[in-house]
């Protein structure tokens, strides 16, 4: 068994800054868990606790039916592969392979055999005998990999593997992960904050943020019913639009538009009239592409951003913005927010058909699909729309 246990797992740094603020989690036998949340969440060091790296103050970390809490880190029986490759110059790719093995004492017909197994795997056979300096940035990672596979441990973990790869490699590169996991079946956690990695690597995804996991699930799960702002705009890319809105009956009253509710996606009775409306860019369409009987808004295009199978348009709204640090959304910042600066308006996006005849300065009239609204409370954030069992594991 290769089941990871963490409970109530906490890491002070001195200070007084908690890294890692009481961390319950599951992670099955076998699973491909990944752990994704903006720089300085705690996601790297709480990698690091379960390998052993860094020290646990407070908790319990189990591996099987061992617990690993203060086990020594070459005791554990987990391999690690790191952003920066950490491979050896001055060796081979044949040396580096098998250099964990030849450490580990590996009797040499096993360790060749570990090698040629990996090398095939991989397809690092042509490039056995040079030297990681002679190898391109994809070859490299694969290296390191492979150097973790070979070991054939209980557990891999990877710490931002494809953080210094270009874009077209982190593609091929995030396939070939994808491929080796389906292959070896080992228990697997990855750390990324490239909530697109996450959504496409992961048979299960942990949100954190200052510390804490904020929801745990099936990526589709999170995109589609994240329990609190947080969730919503760190998941998604572009990003959640939102805006302050008010309940009134059955319809919606935001930035001076009114829209009616679907019936069966609407905040419980008892909700507060004010809520955070959240609506996902693909949830818009350019009236023309749209099919019939979506209720329509009437909005300013302030850019159109061609990207081949779709267009990208922003616009403004009549209501003021959503202010992260108040509510304690992703950060402030966003490309969104720079091209306002100096205006307190709201800024939508929205993916349109790629034929829209959106420009820039016109009025486009958009259909919004009410049966994918998010509410949230915006006294707290939370969503208003109530936990099912297949969209919230773990919320904080």
């Amino acid at each position: 068994m290769s089941t990871i246990v963490l409970s109530e797992v906490r890491k002070t740094f001195p200070g007084g800054v908690k890294a890692v603020d009481g961390i319950d989690l599951t992670i099955e036998s076998g699973e491909f868990m990944v752990l994704v949340g903006p720089s300085g969440c705690g996601k790297t060091t709480l990698l690091r606790m379960i390998a052993g790296l860094d020290g646990v103050d407070d908790g319990v970390i189990r591996l099987g039916d061992r617990d690993i809490t203060h086990v020594e880190p070459r005791e554990r029986d987990i391999a690690m592969v790191f952003q920066n490759y950490a491979l050896y110059p001055h060796m081979s790719v044949r040396e580096n392979l098998s250099y964990g093995l030849r450490v580990r004492k590996t009797p040499k017909p096993e360790l060749e055999q570990r090698v040629a197994e990996v090398a095939e795997l991989l397809g690092l056979h042509e490039l056995l005998d040079r030297r990681p300096g002679a190898l391109s940035g994809g070859q490299r990672q694969r290296v390191a990999m492979g150097r973790a596979i070979a070991r054939r441990p209980q557990v891999y973990l990877m710490d931002e593997p494809l953080s210094n790869l270009d874009a077209k490699l982190r593609v091929r590169v995030r396939a070939d992960l994808a491929r080796l996991h389906a292959q070896l079946g080992v228990t697997t956690v990855y750390v990324t904050h490239d909530q697109v990695e996450a959504m496409q690597l992961g048979g299960r995804a942990a949100v954190m943020r200052d510390g804490r996991i904020q929801q745990v699930g099936r990526p589709q799960g999170l995109y589609r019913d994240p329990v609190n702002l947080f969730v919503a705009s760190f998941i998604g890319s572009p990003s959640m639009n939102l805006v302050r809105g008010e309940i009134d009956g059955d319809a919606i009253h935001f930035a001076g538009h009114r829209v009616q509710l679907d019936e069966h996606r609407r905040p419980p009775a008892g909700s507060p009239g004010q809520v955070i409306l959240g609506i996902r860019p693909e949830d818009f369409e350019d009236v023309h592409f749209a099919p019939p009987g979506l209720p329509t808004i009437d909005v300013p295009v302030v850019l159109v951003e061609d990207l081949g199978p779709e267009a990208l348009a922003f616009f403004a709204l009549d209501a003021e913005r959503v202010e992260s640090e108040t509510l304690g959304v992703a950060a402030a910042g966003t490309d969104q927010e720079a091209m306002m600066a100096d205006d307190r308006r709201a800024l939508f996006s929205a993916t349109l058909d790629p034929a829209t005849s959106a420009r820039r300065g016109d009025v486009c009239r958009l259909t919004v699909n009410p049966a994918r609204f998010h509410f949230f409370s915006p006294y707290d954030g939370k969503s208003l729309l109530g936990a099912d069992a297949e969209r919230v594991e773990a919320v904080v």
